[in-house]
């Protein structure tokens, strides 16, 4: 499988996200320069839009500079947190049965990789294995 190189988009939304500053600053600028407005990028971007609020204020950007990054920040932190809870009830109901289950994705991710549980969007799956006696 071949990967795709990111887009111009994509890569200063990856700039914004991981840079420290004065580099963030300026991968966010071109950001906006690109996009023009949140509601114009492509999905893959959005999606890194909590991690990008999360750099931007941790290396000093203002409140008042981050607009919108912080609802969808906020909103990415309470999917999640649902996202989580309900893959925990699932873990526990499957070890109740004697299963051992194996987060994927973003599930886990979150619990391997990230900084923090909403820095990323979670997609939950849990996969498990059963053997049948033989």
């Amino acid at each position: 499988m071949k990967l795709r190189e990111p887009t111009p988009t994509q890569r200063a939304a990856l700039g914004a996200a991981l840079l420290p500053a004065p580099a963030a600053f300026e991968a966010w600028r071109r950001l906006q320069d690109l996009t023009g407005s949140l509601d114009a990028m492509d999905a893959a971007t959005f999606r890194s839009l909590p991690m990008v609020y999360r750099n931007l204020k941790d290396a000093g950007l203002g409140e008042d500079e981050l607009g919108q990054l912080k609802g969808i920040y906020r909103q990415a932190w309470y999917r999640n947190r649902l996202a989580v809870s309900a893959a925990l009830r699932a873990v526990a109901t499957l070890r109740a049965a004697g299963v051992e289950p194996i987060a994927l994705k973003g599930l886990g991710l979150i619990a391997t990789a990230y900084p923090e549980p909403h820095s990323a969007r979670c997609t939950t799956s849990i996969c498990s294995s059963v053997r049948r006696a033989s």
